[in-house]
């Protein structure tokens, strides 16, 4: 039988949005047991978590362990990647949803020479309206990853499933990287010759940020791990923000890509006002 490791960071004030996940979590395991064997790492950064939400995971394998100032997303997952057996590891951020059939659409796509799968990704029902422009633009970035044949050039942190065995000789996250560390693997893995697949039948809710100031909090922090991205493995896209991810400080390319946000949305509202006008 296949086994799957299931590696959840959980980080300070994300504890309610991982009690939610818990819950989806033990209904998705519940419904697969037949297909797989799981075990869970729960790698706790200062987090809170309630005893009634551990007691749930009461009768499954689980590993609980402390970041121990490890923060970092790569070195939290690399962490809990090495507490697991299982042949798959599959990275879920605690602020993901998924549903009861997660595993079995999982397993009903698995095909034999698969060893990176990324899921659909969706905007939890609790998300605002920051949360869904942040949503919006996300997902247009994914869209230019996808190729013809539903293969990727880069891995989607919220959530994926990997082989083990590809994981380790990959050398995992890189922890240099206080994001973008999973864009980065997905890169090294592609120029390693291996192939990302992406398999929309799997899907992944994510809750995002429901305040303004949070959502350019999250843009200013992707924006340093991508500049270090596009500066450590070079694209040959010319585009205006690829040459300021290039050259100019991280802080700056966060900024120019929320400005990039507020243009793309603008200019959407633009297009519907002409057609309702004509």
């Amino acid at each position: 039988m296949k086994s799957i490791s299931i590696v959840i960071p959980v980080h300070r004030g994300r504890e309610f949005s991982f009690g939610i996940l818990i819950n989806n979590l033990i209904k998705a395991i519940n419904c697969s047991k037949d297909l797989f064997e799981f075990d869970v790492a729960l790698v706790i950064d200062n987090a809170v978590i309630p005893p009634a939400v551990i007691e749930k995971l009461n009768g499954y394998k689980v590993y609980l362990v402390s970041a121990n100032g490890f923060n970092s997303p790569s070195r939290m997952r690399n962490l809990g990647a090495s507490s697991g057996r299982g042949g798959w590891v599959c990275f879920i951020d605690s602020d993901v949803v998924i549903d009861s059939d997660y595993f079995q659409r999982f397993y009903n796509g698995l095909k034999n020479n698969d060893v990176a799968i990324v899921p659909r990704l969706e905007e939890s029902d609790r998300t605002s309206t920051w949360g869904s422009l942040d949503h919006y633009h996300e997902t247009y970035t994914l869209r230019k990853y996808i190729g013809n044949c539903g293969d990727m050039n880069i891995l989607m942190g919220h959530n994926f499933f990997i082989l083990r065995e590809v994981f380790d000789i990959s050398g995992g996250f890189d922890q240099d990287f206080c994001s973008a560390e999973d864009r980065e693997l997905g890169i090294r893995l592609r120029n390693m010759g291996y192939t990302i697949r992406h398999n929309p039948q799997i899907v992944c809710y994510h809750e995002y940020p429901s305040r303004l100031s949070d959502v350019i909090r999250r843009k200013w922090w992707h924006g340093k791990g991508c500049a270090k991205l596009y500066r450590l493995h070079r694209f040959t896209r010319k585009s205006l923000l690829e040459w300021v991810k290039y050259f100019v400080h991280p802080p700056l390319y966060a900024r120019a890509k929320f400005y990039d946000i507020i243009y793309r949305c603008t200019a959407k509202v633009a297009f519907l006002i002409s057609v309702l006008n004509n």
